[in-house]
């Protein structure tokens, strides 16, 4: 949803940048697989791999890949999950593999009017905007869910209606 945040269900491209300081490079290859000593490829669905990365180097050249590799997240990703995967390079004859590593989020937005009666559940973050719950709604928070109003200062959160938080003092 391009919010910077890879999150369950998306399709993400990635633009590698290739700091070159070894010589001039050209012909530059790039793949992606999943880290197994940490992940499954169930994790994730390759959609284009093996792209050309679309310029050559000089020798202090850098340059952000002009192709992506594109990937879609499982849907059923939980929340902070730690997707491990090792991106590799490829220049004629010679390879090199970098791990990196994705903190996948699965979050909702959360703003407007509330119509109905609506349950918060811990099974994703929810990102909270200008919210009401108007006379006559409820609005059900249960333990262990989280609600990041960060995103923006000067959030209004107006309650006409009914606020039940169920958390504990742990959660």
């Amino acid at each position: 949803d391009n919010d910077g945040l890879p999150e369950s269900g998306e399709t993400i491209d990635l633009y590698p940048t290739i700091r070159c300081v070894w010589g001039s490079a050209s012909d530059i290859k790039l793949s992606i697989e999943a880290d197994e000593e940490f992940e499954n490829e169930s994790a994730f669905e390759i959609i284009q791999n093996n792209v050309d990365f679309g310029y050559s180097l000089n020798s202090i050249g850098s340059a952000k890949s002009k192709n992506p590799i594109r990937i879609k997240l499982n849907e059923n990703l939980p929340n902070n999950h730690n997707l491990r995967l090792i991106v590799k390079l490829k220049i004629g004859d010679y390879e090199q593999e970098k791990h990196l590593e994705l903190l996948i989020k699965k979050s909702g937005a959360l703003r407007g009017i509330i119509s109905e009666d609506l349950t918060l559940i811990p099974d994703k973050e929810y990102l909270i905007g200008d919210l009401a719950v108007p006379n006559g709604c409820t609005l059900t928070i249960m333990p262990g869910t989280v609600i990041d109003f960060s995103n923006k200062a000067d959030v209004q959160f107006i309650v006409e209606g009914k606020l039940i938080c169920k958390g504990t003092p742990s959660q």
